[in-house]
């Protein structure tokens, strides 16, 4: 990485230090504290497709991590992985994180973080981290690919006005370059 990224990762990761990471063995222990800290996350969102509840997490066979001190839970992370013609993919599916307390341990960073770093030990081939906060991924080398909506109604009418109206319905993300390696 080019040193103006190093620095930062390396100033967010000391504040970080001492916090403590647990996977949860049973998704069934995620409870109404995490869940809150996903609420907060969703509400601040730009975007709300659909809030989740909570017997989604509970369910969900994916992997879940906990970080927090000794008085407060800081996030959690859910993550899972996917084999597609041979290639391990990790995939990051939903985080929460408490936005007080997110400027003193600089939480989302180090969340993205750990599930890169969890990949890289678990030999993923690849890392997918959603299609969120572009401009925190970039900064940390991810790249950003574009998607596109199709949609088609029978009605020529209709379906006139829905190829006219499509760009309201997409998502674009600004494709900022950053050049975070050497």
């Amino acid at each position: 990485m080019r040193s103006h990224y190093r620095y930062k990762l390396r100033s967010s990761m000391k504040r970080f230090q001492g916090v403590t990471t647990k996977i949860l063995q049973d998704n069934r222990e995620f409870n109404s504290q995490l869940y809150q800290l996903y609420e907060q996350v969703y509400e601040r969102s730009e975007f709300k497709l659909e809030k989740l509840p909570l017997s989604f997490f509970q369910d969900f066979p994916a992997t879940i991590s906990v970080f927090s001190t000794e008085d407060q839970v800081l996030g959690f992370t859910q993550t899972m992985f996917s084999n597609q013609g041979g290639k391990k993919e990790q995939i990051f599916l939903f985080g929460g994180l408490d936005y007080a307390l997110n400027k003193e341990f600089h939480t989302y960073i180090n969340l993205l973080l750990h599930v890169v770093r969890t990949g890289m030990g678990q030999g993923a081939d690849r890392i997918n981290m959603g299609q969120t906060a572009e401009d925190v991924k970039t900064r940390l080398g991810c790249t950003l690919h574009r998607r596109y909506l199709y949609a088609r109604h029978a009605n020529p009418v209709i379906h006139f006005l829905v190829r006219r109206g499509i760009g309201l319905l997409s998502y674009t993300a600004p494709l900022a370059e950053r050049h975070v390696f050497r």
